[in-house]
Protein backbone atom coordinates (compact mmCIF):
# COMPACT_ATOMS: atom_id res chain seq x y z
CA UNK A 1 0.00 0.00 0.00
CA UNK A 2 1.37 3.27 -1.01
CA UNK A 3 0.63 7.00 0.39
CA UNK A 4 0.00 9.02 -2.90
CA UNK A 5 2.95 11.75 -3.28
CA UNK A 6 0.73 15.08 -2.55
CA UNK A 7 -1.43 13.27 0.29
CA UNK A 8 2.00 12.94 1.38
CA UNK A 9 3.48 16.10 0.69
CA UNK A 10 0.10 17.76 2.34
CA UNK A 11 0.54 15.82 5.49
CA UNK A 12 4.28 16.87 6.15
CA UNK A 13 3.63 20.73 5.25
CA UNK A 14 0.55 20.38 7.84
CA UNK A 15 2.65 18.69 10.28
CA UNK A 16 5.25 21.24 9.97
CA UNK A 17 3.07 24.38 10.13
CA UNK A 18 1.15 23.09 12.94
CA UNK A 19 4.29 22.51 14.87
CA UNK A 20 5.27 25.73 14.09
CA UNK A 21 1.46 27.29 15.42
CA UNK A 22 1.89 25.08 18.53
CA UNK A 23 5.38 26.10 19.39
CA UNK A 24 5.17 29.96 19.01
CA UNK A 25 1.97 30.11 21.19
CA UNK A 26 3.77 28.17 23.57
CA UNK A 27 6.42 30.78 23.17
CA UNK A 28 4.06 33.47 23.97
CA UNK A 29 2.24 31.88 27.17
CA UNK A 30 6.17 32.24 28.66
CA UNK A 31 5.92 35.67 28.13
CA UNK A 32 2.88 36.74 29.24
CA UNK A 33 2.65 39.41 31.54
CA UNK A 34 0.06 40.20 33.63
CA UNK A 35 -2.85 42.83 32.83
CA UNK A 36 -6.40 42.70 31.66
CA UNK A 37 -5.89 40.65 28.64
CA UNK A 38 -4.13 37.79 30.64
CA UNK A 39 -6.72 35.35 31.39
CA UNK A 40 -8.05 35.77 27.18
CA UNK A 41 -4.25 35.16 25.92
CA UNK A 42 -4.12 32.35 27.77
CA UNK A 43 -7.30 30.67 27.04
CA UNK A 44 -6.34 31.74 22.94
CA UNK A 45 -3.15 30.05 23.67
CA UNK A 46 -3.86 27.06 24.72
CA UNK A 47 -6.58 26.61 22.23
CA UNK A 48 -4.21 27.51 19.86
CA UNK A 49 -1.68 24.56 21.09
CA UNK A 50 -4.53 21.94 21.67
CA UNK A 51 -5.80 22.77 18.16
CA UNK A 52 -2.18 22.14 16.63
CA UNK A 53 -2.02 18.55 18.61
CA UNK A 54 -5.34 17.87 17.32
CA UNK A 55 -4.49 19.01 13.41
CA UNK A 56 -0.86 16.92 14.28
CA UNK A 57 -2.85 14.11 15.32
CA UNK A 58 -5.53 13.50 12.46
CA UNK A 59 -2.51 14.08 9.87
CA UNK A 60 -0.54 11.47 11.01
CA UNK A 61 -3.71 9.19 11.26
CA UNK A 62 -3.48 8.97 7.24
CA UNK A 63 0.17 7.20 7.62
CA UNK A 64 -1.46 3.84 9.15
CA UNK A 65 -3.69 1.46 7.37
CA UNK A 66 -7.35 2.44 7.64
CA UNK A 67 -9.65 1.15 10.59
CA UNK A 68 -6.37 -0.03 12.59
CA UNK A 69 -5.64 0.16 16.43
CA UNK A 70 -3.41 2.72 15.34
CA UNK A 71 -5.45 5.11 13.37
CA UNK A 72 -8.53 5.19 15.15
CA UNK A 73 -6.38 6.11 18.50
CA UNK A 74 -5.14 8.63 16.48
CA UNK A 75 -8.46 10.15 15.18
CA UNK A 76 -10.03 10.14 18.38
CA UNK A 77 -6.98 11.86 20.10
CA UNK A 78 -7.11 14.55 17.24
CA UNK A 79 -11.24 15.09 17.42
CA UNK A 80 -10.64 15.38 21.33
CA UNK A 81 -7.63 17.73 21.17
CA UNK A 82 -9.19 20.05 18.44
CA UNK A 83 -12.38 20.07 20.13
CA UNK A 84 -10.77 21.21 23.50
CA UNK A 85 -8.78 23.67 21.29
CA UNK A 86 -11.57 24.77 19.54
CA UNK A 87 -13.51 25.04 23.15
CA UNK A 88 -11.22 27.03 24.60
CA UNK A 89 -10.60 29.70 21.48
CA UNK A 90 -14.51 30.31 21.69
CA UNK A 91 -13.53 31.58 25.92
CA UNK A 92 -10.76 32.84 25.19
CA UNK A 93 -12.28 35.34 22.69
CA UNK A 94 -15.59 35.71 24.94
CA UNK A 95 -13.31 36.90 27.65
CA UNK A 96 -11.39 39.23 25.29
CA UNK A 97 -14.64 40.83 23.98
CA UNK A 98 -16.09 41.34 27.41
CA UNK A 99 -12.86 42.83 28.81
CA UNK A 100 -13.18 45.30 25.62
CA UNK A 101 -17.05 46.05 25.91
CA UNK A 102 -16.28 47.08 29.81
CA UNK A 103 -13.24 49.55 28.31
CA UNK A 104 -16.10 50.76 26.28
CA UNK A 105 -18.77 51.18 28.78
CA UNK A 106 -16.36 52.97 31.09
CA UNK A 107 -14.99 55.24 28.30
CA UNK A 108 -18.88 55.82 27.32
CA UNK A 109 -19.35 56.50 31.31
CA UNK A 110 -16.52 58.83 31.25
CA UNK A 111 -17.87 61.15 28.29
CA UNK A 112 -21.68 61.46 29.71
CA UNK A 113 -19.97 62.30 33.19
CA UNK A 114 -18.25 65.18 31.91
CA UNK A 115 -20.93 66.15 29.42
CA UNK A 116 -23.19 66.89 32.15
Amino acid sequence: MSIPILLLLLDVTSVVSAVGFAFFAFKMIIHMRWGRFERSWKFLLGGAISLAIGFIALSIEDFYPAYSFSYTLSDYLGTAASTVGVILLLLGFREHYNVWILKDLRKKEKQTAISE
